[in-house]
């Protein structure tokens, strides 16, 4: 089951997020009139609400996580699972979002919020610590996790007349798991034997930061780089091989987190 106690505060930041960016679209002029950021000493800097698409591409390294090892017949216990990973792997994805006028100035900067959906393919490869059911055995899993994730993320800029704009977001959506490959190791002796593949759709979130660099302060184009960090919440994988062979076990995990770090190019229109 969903854990609500962590979830419900990332829906709360992202609810108010999401209500700002569409309180601040309602209070404009219906011809969308165009907002100034004017300074003692700089020209004035023109800005409106517009649409932009991005790709972006980078690299992943996974962080740990928590979960149970249980056998399914009846007979044997639960016992604490570790995740971990050392591998730095492949990530890209693509993003459409919505950019509306300043909500706010202070002094040479303009505040804006964005809303936008990202959808991201992460691999990576999970080691996970767990004492083999019934046998008692320490052990361990090794396993490629392939994520494709759908986010909705609500996001605040700070736009500077130069050529920087950085901003924080928050995300919510869901993720697709899944696992191959996968290897089942007992530590006491020298055994390893292929377990099944299985596939896992749970709910995600992911916190960003980020900042776009545009060569002209008036392109349409921007260079951007990001560094989110993406949580998926209670995947659970069954296994009819199990642990040890004829053992039928369940990993279930309360959190798998990874850590992407990523560039890309923006267009808006």
């Amino acid at each position: 089951m969903l854990n609500r106690k962590r979830i419900l505060p990332i829906f709360i930041a992202f609810a108010l997020i999401c209500q700002t960016a569409l309180a601040a679209e309602w209070s404009k002029p219906d011809d969308k009139e165009v907002s100034t950021i004017k300074s003692e000493k700089t020209t004035v800097l023109e800005l409106k609400s517009h649409w932009y698409v991005g790709g972006f591409g980078g690299l992943n390294i996974a962080t740990n996580g928590e979960g149970t090892t249980r056998e399914t017949l009846g007979v044997g216990s639960s016992s604490p699972a570790d995740v971990s990973s050392s591998a730095l792997l492949e990530t890209f994805g693509f993003k459409v979002g919505y950019e509306f006028a300043p909500l706010f100035h202070t002094g040479d900067v303009a505040w804006l919020p964005a809303v936008e959906l990202e959808g991201t393919y992460v691999n990576n490869t999970f080691d996970t610590n767990a004492v083999v059911p019934l046998l008692g055995f320490p052990g361990h899993v090794t396993a490629d996790y392939t994520t494709w994730s759908v986010m909705l993320n609500g996001l605040v800029k700070a736009k500077f007349e130069g050529c920087w704009e950085p901003y924080i977001g928050l995300g919510m959506g869901g993720a697709w798991i899944q696992r191959s490959n996968t290897v089942s190791h007992i530590d006491t002796f020298p055994i390893d034997f292929q377990m099944e593949d299985g596939d896992d759709f749970v709910l995600a979130a992911q916190v960003l930061l980020g900042c776009d660099f545009f060569l002209d302060p008036a392109s349409t184009w921007s260079l951007f780089a990001e560094y989110k960090f993406l949580v998926s919440f209670d995947p659970a994988f069954t296994d009819e091989l199990g642990l040890a062979p004829g053992i039928p076990n369940e990993i279930k995990y309360d959190w798998l987190g990874q850590h992407l770090l990523t560039m890309g190019l923006r267009y808006r229109f």
